[in-house]
C-alpha cells in the first residue's frame, strides 16, 4: 500500500478513535450510557454528516446544525490531533509506532481533557 493511501486510511481510523473517546469524555462523566445515538445539547439526535470526525466541526463552524449550541473545541482538537499524528506516523511508514503512540496519547488526552472539564478523574495522595 502507498504511503499516501496508509497515511489517509490511518488518519481516518484515528479520527473514528479520537471520535469515539470524545463520546467518553463527554458521557461518562455525567453519568449518561455509551450506546446510542450522539445527541446535540438540545436533545436532537446527530445526523451522520454531522459526525464525520475531523471535519464536520470545520463544516458546521463549531455551530450545532439543528440550534444555536456550540460544539466544545476541544472535542475537534482532540480528533485533529490524533488524525494528525496517525497521519503523520504513517506516511513516515512507522505502522507499529503508528497504533501504539495513537492509543496513548489520545488515552492521556482524554484523561487530561475529562479532569480538567469535570474533575472526573480522582487523584489519589
Amino acid at each position: 500500500m502507498p504511503e499516501p493511501l496508509l497515511a489517509l486510511f490511518a488518519a481516518a481510523y484515528a479520527g473514528a478513535f479520537a471520535s469515539f473517546v470524545g463520546v467518553v469524555i463527554d458521557r461518562v462523566p455525567s453519568g449518561r450510557p455509551l450506546h446510542g445515538p450522539s445527541r446535540c445539547q438540545c436533545g436532537t439526535p446527530v445526523r451522520w454528516r454531522h459526525n464525520i470526525p475531523g471535519l464536520s466541526w470545520l463544516w458546521l463552524q463549531g455551530q450545532a446544525a439543528c440550534c444555536d449550541a456550540t460544539i466544545p473545541r476541544h472535542l475537534w482538537a482532540l480528533e485533529a490531533f490524533t488524525m494528525l499524528l496517525a497521519g503523520t506516523l504513517a506516511w513516515w511508514s512507522i505502522p507499529a509506532a503508528v497504533a501504539v503512540t495513537v492509543v496513548w496519547l489520545t488515552a492521556v488526552a482524554a484523561v487530561g481533557v475529562a479532569h480538567g472539564r469535570k474533575s472526573a478523574v480522582p487523584l489519589q495522595r
